[in-house]
């Protein structure tokens, strides 16, 4: 999961003058770029090309200041840590081991001129497209075409793709096709579509996993076409399966740690219940205490002033009335159902 990171203005401005971007951008899994980026928006200055170049040489290059924040700037910094992982050597296994065995020399994967045959979800698509639109081989009725090129680069792609697909299923990566070509890496699903971006002739492979909302992508540069980024590019698909891998360790971890907290919250709210059941308690024994000895104070008050008068009442009605009295006066009497008040059952939290 990705880490809130917050600074003051001041605060970011010191750490970018203290070190390179180039290595600054590592402490937050960003790109240099993407630093840069974070601090144009809160308006803080990064140093200049040559800056630490004459800094090593024993000169006093010009630091610019920190500029006054505009009206209704904000002078905290956040920005979210990616959980991108940076270092190979962070990564667990299987996946360390599919990622060097990925560089290996004897793994390069170079795409051939011509295929006598391609494969069959290459062959199995061509139903699913009605040729050109445009200029423009795309998928019929779909907005997000899993491919998006002109005519020219078709038989480029083509290959581009079939290489790859024949390049996943044969490091036991199974591929299938619907919509979209996909692929499951270590039990993780990923799209992928080819596009290109017009006027530029740049081809873009982008892929996502299936949990993932925006596309990823790798394409052509100046230095390095497509068809020589197939590594790269398998390699940050395991990358991304480890990514995925976290994510959904931490999503368990999370759910055993929610499940001690609400167990935890639950045996409060219980003892809270239980004491709360005590204080009632003893307070109905305290009430019928008084009840009880106050009606035991009035039948002895009864009881004087029947013996002062005896020969007005009948003696026989004088004990059904006693009796009566005193059974009454014990249905009160919290001592001969002592148990109850003192102890606590489950049905009653």
């Amino acid at each position: 999961m990705s880490e809130l990171i917050i600074f003051q203005r001041d605060e970011l401005y010191e750490k970018v003058w203290s070190k390179p971007m180039s290595v600054l951008c590592k402490e937050f899994n960003l790109s240099d770029n993407g630093l840069k980026k974070i601090c144009k928006k809160f308006n803080i200055p990064t140093p200049y090309l040559g800056y630490w170049q004459k800094l090593s040489n024993h000169k006093n290059p010009k630091k610019p200041k920190l500029p006054k924040l505009k009206k209704n700037g904000l002078e905290e910094v956040r920005f979210m840590k990616s959980d991108q992982i940076k270092d190979d050597t962070e990564i667990e296994e299987p996946w360390g081991s599919l990622i060097t065995k990925e560089k290996g020399q004897n793994q390069e994967i170079v795409v051939p001129l011509r295929f006598h045959s391609y494969h069959k979800i290459l062959k199995s698509m061509k139903n699913e497209y009605d040729g050109y639109n445009n200029s423009f081989y795309h998928q019929t009725g779909e907005k997000d075409n899993f491919l998006y090129v002109s005519k020219s680069n078709l038989l480029r792609t083509k290959r581009i793709l079939n290489t790859i697909i024949l390049s996943l299923e044969s490091r036991g990566y199974e591929t299938k096709y619907d919509r979209y070509v996909t692929t499951t890496i270590c039990n993780y699903k990923f799209k992928l579509r080819l596009s290109e971006r017009q006027k530029k002739d740049v081809l873009v492979l982008h892929y996502k996993s299936s949990s993932q909302y925006s596309w990823r992508v790798i394409q052509d540069t100046s230095t390095k076409p497509l068809e020589t980024r197939i590594n790269e590019f398998i390699i940050k698909l395991i990358k991304l399966s480890y990514e995925e891998h976290q994510q959904k360790s931490k999503w368990i971890q999370r759910e055993k740690e929610y499940e001690i907290e609400r167990q935890e919250q639950e045996l409060k709210n219980q003892r809270i219940r239980e004491e709360e059941l005590r204080k009632s308690k003893f307070l109905q024994f305290n009430n019928d205490l008084v009840k009880y000895e106050q009606l035991n104070h009035t039948i002895e008050k009864i009881q004087e002033y029947i013996n002062s008068i005896t020969d007005k009442i009948e003696e026989e009605n004088i004990s059904k009335w006693n009796l009566w009295a005193e059974q009454y006066a014990n249905s009160f009497n919290p001592f001969s159902n002592l148990e109850h008040y003192m102890n606590i059952n489950e049905g009653e939290l």
